[in-house]
């Protein structure tokens, strides 16, 4: 068994929960054992069943400890095994299986839906609700999504619809506002985005669907880098575009195609100034910029380019008029 992912992976946690789940079936065998040997199982199961069946009638429908204790255990179980679902979907199908990007989230999250609706129906009719009853509880329901449960049906709605659309994807790079991270995951209600700082932010679907979004990763990877620079007045531009694209061309980690490009675009206040476009993956994106700036650097000292600082000329001029007598 250790060959499956999920419980290789997550050994300690099923074999806790394992021994939890086997002594709660033990002392409920050493309960009914205990029962029985003071000949009084008879007398409690009883009474179990007359607590547990024994309901109060309110108007037309009648409510009892143990409708209400099936409806909340199998509600409860149903959201167990979907949680139990998604956890050995992404953790072993679907890494065995190749799928289109978005694809997994997708299937968890329509999964995840199906088995809690079905599990909610399930444990309505367990407990002996009506249809009719549900409509009654989905009308009022209905109601309050009216008065003061809009944004969280908007959040549920949009979650649909980024499972279905997929403008994000788990792994992709986004920015919303000023918050830039990773997509960690995508819910019913709200999506999980870890910041670039290791803060991880809990984001409304509805603000991935009704707000501007920049998904930086959607199609591919690849960003541009933007680097400028200015030399000293007098230097041969040629010579400048030359070096800056040969810097960027024997880099590894930069994209030969399309090729890196040098342009002379101003004459500056102090300097000429310069700009060099050029293509890397977003995850090497700054350390890239890095060695780009040092070796234009390191080039332009070797080939006696001076990188000029702000300069400003401050002319002195004398009143002669002043200090001398007027009549």
């Amino acid at each position: 068994m250790q060959k499956v992912n999920i419980i290789r992976d997550d050994f300690d946690y099923i074999y806790k929960k394992t021994v939890m789940l086997v002594n709660l079936l033990l002392w409920g065998l050493f309960f009914v054992i205990t029962l029985n040997i003071f000949r009084i199982k008879d007398v409690v199961f009883d009474w179990g069943e007359g607590l547990f069946t024994n309901g109060i009638k309110v108007g037309a429908v009648e409510i009892t400890i143990g409708n209400i204790v099936i409806f909340i255990v199998v509600s409860w179980l149903s959201i167990v095994i979907s949680r139990m679902i998604r956890h050995l979907l992404e953790k072993d199908v679907f890494p065995r299986v190749k799928t289109a990007k978005g694809v997994p989230s997708t299937v968890v999250l329509l999964v995840r839906i199906i088995l809690i609706s079905g599990g909610f129906l399930l444990a309505a009719a367990a407990a002996g609700i009506k249809l009719t009853n549900i409509s009654i509880v989905l009308g009022a329901f209905s109601v309050g999504i009216g008065f003061g449960l809009q944004n969280i049906f908007n959040n549920m709605v949009s979650g649909l619809i980024l499972a279905l659309e997929h403008p994000i994807n788990v792994g992709d790079v986004v920015q919303v506002g000023e918050l830039i991270g990773i997509v960690r995951s995508i819910g019913l209600r709200s999506s999980t985005v870890k910041s670039f700082d290791g803060a991880e932010v809990i984001v409304p679907n509805g603000n991935l669907i009704s707000n501007e979004m920049i998904n930086w990763t959607l199609s591919d990877s690849n960003r541009r880098m933007d680097i400028r620079i200015g030399v000293a007045y007098g230097t041969d531009t040629d010579e400048v575009i030359r070096l800056m694209q040969e810097v960027a061309m024997s880099h590894p980690l930069v994209d030969k195609n399309p090729p890196p490009t040098a342009y002379f675009i101003e004459h500056g206040d102090s300097a000429l100034n310069f700009r060099l476009l050029a293509w890397t993956n977003i995850d090497h994106r700054l350390a890239v910029e890095s060695d780009l700036n040092g070796s234009i650097n390191k080039a332009f000292k070797k080939a006696g380019i001076e990188i000029p600082f702000p300069q400003h000329d401050l002319h002195i001029r004398s009143d002669d008029t002043k200090g001398k007598l007027q009549i």
